[in-house]
C-alpha cells in the first residue's frame, strides 16, 4: 500500500492522511472519516503559543475504552513505529517514548476508518469511543465513533483550534485571515510538526492558500521539525496545483457510463456543474451520497449538474457500490485511470465546480455551497 491508498478526507473534502506503510499486523485497507480529520486541515492547527525548546525524550502512555462488541486487535501507528495491542474487557494500553509531539493514528483489525491523536513524551492520554459497523457486507467499515480524548495538550490545542479556522475562513473565503492566522501560528509556534503537515495537506488537498500564499508559509516554517512525508507531500501537491485549478479547463478525457458506452464531460457544456471523484472503498466519499441524491433531485430540469467519477481499478466494485447507494445522477467510471492521472488525484474525496464554459471555479467545495446555488 503506498502513502495516497490511506488518503482520504479533508478540511473541506478529501485531506490526505499522511499514514506510514502499515505491517504485516496492519489492516491492508484503511479508510479516513472527513470528521477525524487526519490530518485534516482542521486538525493540524493550533490556538496558543506552545515552547517546544524543552524536549524530552519521556515515556508516554495511551489507554483506550471501547464500547460495543469489539474485542480484535487495535494497531497504533505513527512515524517507524507500529504497534498492536489485543481489547480486553473493552480497554487497550500502549506506552512508548517521543522525543516531539507526533500524530498517531488507531486502527481496527481488517476494514477500519483512522482515530487521529496526538502524543507527546510524559503524555497519560485517555481515549474513549464507540465501536460501529457501517455499511453493508461485503464493505462494511469498523469504526470508532465519539472519541473522547484527554490528557493530551497537543490534542486540546488542534480542538480549540478548529473553530478559529473555521471562522476565519467564513470571515473572508479568500483565504486571506486564515493565511494571517497561519502565519501567526508558524511565527509563535513554528516548532510544533503538526503545522508542517497542516501544510502539506493544504498544498495537496485544498484551495483555501494560493501557491504564493503556501510558499510564503513553507518559507516561515522550521522544516527540520516536518515529519519527512509531509515534506514529500507538500513537494507533490506544489508540482500538481500547477495542472488544474481556478480558471482552468477540466480536462476532457473519455470515462464510462454505467452501460459500458464512453462519454465526455464537454457533453455538458452549458451547465454547472459540480464533479464528484470517489470509490467503492473510500468510505467518507459513499458516506456523502446521500446528500447528493437529495440535491441531485433538487436540480433535475435545472442547468445544473452532479456527477460522479470513480477511480475503482475494478468495473463491478463501482457499479455494485453505485447500487448499493443509490447512485441515479449521472454516474462515470474512470477505466483506464487517464482521468486520475492527469488530474493527479491523489486524495478522495475531491471535487470541483465547472461554469457553463467547462471552466473550473472552485475544488473542494462544500456541498453545502453547491446546495445553496442550486435553490438561487
Amino acid at each position: 500500500m503506498n502513502l495516497f491508498q490511506v488518503v482520504a478526507i479533508t478540511f473541506f473534502r478529501g485531506l490526505p492522511l499522511l499514514n506510514a506503510v502499515p505491517s504485516k499486523r496492519i489492516p491492508t485497507k484503511i479508510y479516513s472519516v472527513r470528521a477525524s480529520v487526519v490530518l485534516s486541515l482542521l486538525a493540524l492547527l493550533f490556538t496558543t503559543c506552545i515552547s517546544l525548546e524543552e524536549e524530552k525524550n519521556d515515556a508516554f502512555q495511551l489507554t483506550g475504552i471501547i464500547t460495543g462488541p469489539y474485542t480484535d486487535w487495535v494497531y497504533l501507528v505513527y512515524g517507524e513505529v507500529r504497534d498492536s495491542a489485543r481489547v480486553n474487557d473493552g480497554q487497550f494500553s500502549f506506552t512508548g517514548e517521543l522525543d516531539r509531539p507526533v500524530q498517531a493514528s488507531l486502527i481496527l483489525e481488517g476494514t477500519s476508518n483512522l482515530t487521529r491523536v496526538y502524543l507527546e513524551g510524559g503524555d497519560e492520554v485517555r481515549i474513549t469511543a464507540d465501536y460501529q459497523l457501517q455499511g453493508e457486507e461485503p464493505n462494511t467499515v469498523r469504526t470508532l465513533q465519539d472519541a473522547v480524548i484527554t490528557g493530551s495538550a497537543s490534542q486540546d490545542l488542534y480542538t480549540s483550534m478548529r473553530s478559529r479556522y473555521i471562522e476565519a475562513y467564513k470571515a473572508d473565503s479568500t483565504g486571506q485571515a486564515v493565511y494571517e492566522l497561519m502565519a501567526h501560528l508558524i511565527d509563535s509556534t513554528g516548532s510544533h510538526p503538526a503545522l508542517g503537515t497542516q501544510l502539506a495537506s493544504a498544498a495537496i488537498s485544498s484551495d483555501v492558500f494560493t501557491a504564493a500564499q503556501l510558499d510564503s508559509l513553507y518559507g516561515r516554517f522550521d522544516t527540520t521539525r516536518m515529519d519527512a512525508q509531509a515534506k514529500e507531500v507538500y513537494a507533490i501537491g506544489m508540482a500538481n496545483r500547477s495542472r488544474y485549478g481556478v480558471g482552468d479547463a477540466f480536462p476532457d478525457i473519455p470515462v464510462e457510463r454505467p452501460d459500458g458506452t464512453s462519454a465526455r464531460l464537454s457533453e455538458l457544456r452549458g451547465m454547472q456543474v459540480y464533479v464528484d471523484f470517489w470509490a467503492s472503498w473510500c468510505a467518507p466519499c459513499r458516506q456523502q451520497h446521500p446528500h447528493l441524491k437529495e440535491i441531485a433531485g433538487e436540480v433535475t430540469g435545472s442547468s445544473l449538474a452532479i456527477v460522479s467519477i470513480s477511480i475503482d481499478k475494478n468495473r463491478d466494485n463501482w457499479v455494485q457500490a453505485s447500487e448499493e447507494d443509490g447512485v441515479s445522477w449521472s454516474s462515470y467510471w474512470d477505466a483506464d485511470g487517464f482521468l486520475k492521472e492527469d488530474m493527479a488525484i491523489n486524495a478522495i474525496p475531491k471535487s470541483y465546480l465547472l461554469d457553463e464554459n467547462g471552466i473550473i471555479v472552485q475544488t473542494n467545495p462544500q456541498l453545502e455551497q453547491y446546495q445553496r446555488w442550486a435553490s438561487l
